[in-house]
Parts: structure tokens; C-alpha cells; sequence
């Protein structure tokens, strides 16, 4: 057992220098995805908003450009890990808001839960907030 124990602390540490990078990749990709989302959004605007109004979400004249703002900008922030913990947590709340409308009616089971796109993103999104931006980040620069 305390063979176990000793190869567990020696995997712990070399794994602990994974942490950083990954954080960075998982950022890259993630941020990307949600500038990338957010600009077709406002590129889109009409289309947003019919698409949000056939979701009866309420006053989609000013949620799309609200909802496409959030992610443009969150997803750039999150990049650049600069106020990471703050857009994770708003592009969070722009995830449930998004299951809700779009995908709750399709989760029947834990399975389906488990194969909803938005529900990956939220929980990437959580863990993002939790851990914040790692050291290759602005925030890990900024004094605040």
C-alpha cells in the first residue's frame, strides 16, 4: 500500500506541471469557440433575434445583442485570461439559459444529460471559474 501511496505523490507532481498548459489549451480552445459564436451572432443579428423569438425567450431585440456581446467578449477575455473567472461565470449563466430553451425538453435520461453539448461547455466553464486562469495568463499578473 504505501508502494501505491509513493507512486500516487511521484504521478501527482509530474502531473502538476500539465496543469498550466492545460489550462491554457482548454482556455485557447473554449474562448475561441465563444468569440467565434458571438461575432456570428451580431453578424447575424436578425437572425439571432428570430432565432430567439421562436425559443419564446423574453425581449429577444435586446437579448441577442446582449447574449452575442457576452459571448464575443467573454470568449476573447477568456483567451487572453484576462477577468477569466468573471466571463466563465457569465458565459456560464448564457449555458443554462441555453439548455433550458434549447435542450431540456431532450434530456430524458443521465446518458442524454451526458450527450448535451452545452451541458460539456457549462462544466468546462465551472472548472475555468473554479481554478481560474493558471499562471499563463494576464490575470496571473494583474494585482487585484
Amino acid at each position: 500500500m504505501k508502494s501505491i501511496c509513493r507512486w500516487e505523490q511521484k504521478l501527482n507532481h509530474m502531473m502538476s506541471y500539465l496543469l498550466n498548459p492545460s489550462l491554457l489549451i482548454t482556455r485557447l480552445i473554449i474562448g475561441n469557440m465563444f468569440f467565434w459564436a458571438g461575432l456570428g451572432k451580431l453578424k447575424n443579428l436578425e437572425r439571432t433575434i428570430s432565432f430567439f423569438t421562436s425559443l419564446n425567450i423574453p425581449f429577444p431585440q435586446a437579448q441577442a445583442p446582449f447574449v452575442a456581446t457576452i459571448e464575443l467578449l467573454g470568449g476573447a477575455l477568456i483567451i487572453l485570461g484576462l477577468y477569466t473567472r468573471i466571463s466563465a461565470i457569465l458565459l456560464s449563466g448564457v449555458m443554462v439559459v441555453a439548455t433550458l430553451t434549447t435542450q431540456l425538453d431532450k434530456i430524458e435520461s443521465f446518458k442524454s444529460l451526458a450527450s448535451v453539448k452545452e451541458i460539456l461547455y457549462l462544466l468546462i466553464l465551472l472548472l475555468i471559474a473554479a481554478i481560474g486562469a493558471g499562471k499563463i495568463s494576464i490575470d496571473s499578473k494583474r494585482k487585484c
